[in-house]
């Protein structure tokens, strides 16, 4: 009966908890660690920090802040794909700040004002076409001279100038914009330019629609027969 008793009393040693164990020994640190948080390379561990960097853009430098995944060894950095993003568009807002460019929101509105298409803009810029588009999407930033000439826009008498040698039509009232209408060309790309969620929602429809669209587009060549093409006989010149 003693022996019983004595086993009875070491048991609750026996199921002490492992991880309690774990948590005193001069590994406990390193086990604990995520495998995601750790570095692969040299065995460091990743923690978020705070990072003050010089970005430029366009020629033109701002400085920013950044959060950061930074390894304890090798201070390798890395980002996720959203933090790309977020800091891609905070560092343009900031060389906005810094240097006094237009926002994206104050260039659609100098546009709308004019009552032109993304296009037309374009062409009272003297740009290719779609540069407009990703100044107001936020793709991609303008330099000094294009916002130079966009608050230029900002002058109607000015605007009206330059609209006459782009031949662009501006439409400064509403019963201007409201009677316009896109030229036939303009339509038609805009009927094929069909989404992909709607090609997912309705293959068939979508299917038929573009096809209607490229069979208008489509112009009859006249067919000319071999006859019609076949080379001339060539003549003997010396024979002459």
């Amino acid at each position: 009966m003693p022996g019983i008793a004595k086993a009875f009393t070491l048991a609750p040693l026996a199921m002490t908890d492992p991880l309690a164990l774990l948590a005193n020994s001069a590994l406990s640190h390193s086990a604990m660690v995520p495998v995601a948080d750790r570095h692969a390379g040299c065995g460091g561990v990743f923690a978020a920090t705070t990072i003050t960097k010089h970005e430029s853009m366009v020629g033109l430098t701002a400085t920013v802040e950044r959060r950061v995944m930074r390894c304890s060894k090798c201070e390798l950095e890395r980002r996720s794909p959203d933090q790309v993003e977020g800091d891609y568009l905070a560092t343009m807002a900031a060389i906005r700040e810094t240097h006094g460019l237009l926002t994206h929101q104050e260039i659609r509105r100098t546009r709308e004002a004019l009552g032109v298409t993304t296009d037309e803009f374009d062409q009272l810029l003297g740009l290719p076409s779609g540069i407009s588009k990703g100044w107001e999407t936020q793709r991609h930033l303008q330099n000094r001279a294009a916002d130079a000439r966009i608050r230029a826009l900002q002058d109607v008498e000015h605007a009206k100038g330059i609209a006459v040698g782009a031949r662009v039509t501006l439409r400064l009232t509403e019963e201007e914009r409201a009677a316009y209408k896109p030229p036939a060309f303009l339509r038609k790309k805009g009927a094929a330019a069909i989404s992909a969620e709607a090609l997912e929602e309705t293959p068939a429809v979508v299917s038929s629609a573009a096809s209607s669209v490229r069979d208008e587009a489509v112009v009859a060549m006249p067919v000319q027969s071999l006859a019609d093409v076949a080379p001339e006989p060539v003549q003997d010149v010396a024979a002459d």
